[in-house]
C-alpha cells in the first residue's frame, strides 16, 4: 500500500505566517526527506496552501501522485523539478502561473492539462518531460516561454492557442516525435530554435500574422518536405531552416531571394528548378527537384 503524507498537521504547528514564508524549508522538509528515501509516493497538500514555493518537492524521486487543492494560485520555480516517478498531476483552475523549471525532468509524466486560468508558463517549465505525449494549452496563455517544452521527446502533436503571440526561444526544440503543429494567426514571431531538431515534422503552416522568423527556428528538421513562408514575413534570420535536407518545396517572398542560401544553409539548392534561373533540362538528371516559388 502506498504511503500517504498529509502536511496539514505540520501547517497547524507552524502557523499561517511562518507556513507561507518557510514552505520549502519547514513545511515540506519532512515530506521531501520521506519521498527522497523512497517511502512516500503520494502527498496531499492542505486546502490552506495558496502557493507551492520554489523547489518545494525538488528531487522527490519516488513521488508518483500529488493533489493540489483549489486554493493554490502559484506553482513556483522548480516546485516539482526532478520528480522522476510522477506520472500524473491535476492542476486546478485556481492556478494562474506555472514557474520556471516547475516540472523540469518529470520524465514519467505522460499528460498534462493546463487550465484556462493560467496566463504564464515559465521558462523550461516542462523541460525534458520525455514521456509527455499530450498537452493542452489554454487560450489564456499569451506566450510559450523559452524551452518550455524542450526535450519533450514523446510529444506527437501540439495545438498552440490563438491567444499566443510569440513562440519563444527553443520552446519545442528537440521534440523529435512531433509530427503536427498548429500555429494560430495570432502569432507574430517565431524565435531562435523554436522548433529546432523536430525531426518528425514533415510540414508546418506559418500563418499570415507572422512577421519574423529568427535564427535556427526550424534547423535540423530533417524530414520537413515543404514550407510556405507568407508575404507577411518581413524578417528571416540566417540559418532559419539550416539542415532541412528533405525539403522539396519552398515558397518564399521574393525580397528574400538574395538570402536564400543562408536561410536554407546546408540544403542542396542546386536541385532547384527555379532558383537562379537554372535550366529545367539540367534538372532532369535529378531524382529530387526542389521547387522554389518566389511570391
Amino acid at each position: 500500500m502506498d504511503s500517504l503524507l498529509t502536511v496539514s498537521l505540520l501547517y497547524e504547528v507552524v502557523g499561517k505566517k511562518e507556513f507561507k514564508k518557510g514552505l520549502v524549508d519547514l513545511i515540506f522538509k519532512e515530506a521531501k526527506d520521506i519521498a527522497e528515501a523512497g517511502e512516500n509516493k503520494y502527498i496531499q497538500i492542505p486546502k490552506s496552501v495558496k502557493s507551492i514555493e520554489h523547489d518545494a518537492f525538488e528531487n522527490c524521486s519516488s513521488l508518483t501522485s500529488i493533489t493540489i487543492p483549489k486554493s493554490v494560485t502559484f506553482i513556483e520555480d522548480g516546485a516539482f523539478c526532478d520528480c522522476t516517478s510522477l506520472t500524473s498531476i491535476s492542476i486546478p483552475k485556481s492556478v494562474i502561473s506555472i514557474g520556471r523549471d516547475a516540472f523540469y525532468n518529470c520524465n514519467s509524466l505522460t499528460s498534462i492539462t493546463i487550465p484556462n486560468s493560467v496566463t504564464s508558463i515559465g521558462i523550461a517549465a516542462f523541460y525534458s518531460c520525455t514521456s509527455l505525449t499530450s498537452v493542452t494549452i489554454p487560450n489564456s496563455v499569451t506566450s510559450i516561454r523559452t524551452c518550455a517544452f524542450r526535450y519533450c521527446s514523446g510529444l506527437t502533436s501540439i495545438r498552440i492557442p490563438n491567444s499566443v503571440t510569440s513562440i519563444e526561444n527553443g520552446a519545442f526544440c528537440n521534440c523529435n516525435s512531433l509530427t503536427s503543429v498548429t500555429i494560430p494567426d495570432s502569432v507574430t514571431s517565431i524565435k531562435d530554435y523554436a522548433f529546432c531538431d523536430c525531426t518528425s515534422l514533415t510540414s508546418i503552416n506559418i500563418p499570415n500574422s507572422v512577421t519574423s522568423i529568427e535564427c535556427n527556428a526550424f534547423c535540423d528538421c530533417k524530414n520537413l518536405t515543404s514550407i510556405i513562408i507568407p508575404i507577411s514575413v518581413i524578417s528571416i534570420e540566417y540559418y532559419a531552416f539550416w539542415d532541412c535536407t528533405s525539403l522539396t518545396s519552398i515558397t518564399i517572398p521574393k525580397k528574400f531571394e538574395s538570402q536564400i542560401n543562408k536561410i536554407f544553409k546546408n540544403v542542396d539548392l542546386s536541385k532547384s528548378r527555379n532558383y537562379l534561373h537554372l535550366k529545367l533540362k539540367k534538372n532532369k538528371k535529378n531524382k529530387i527537384c526542389i521547387i522554389i516559388k518566389l511570391i
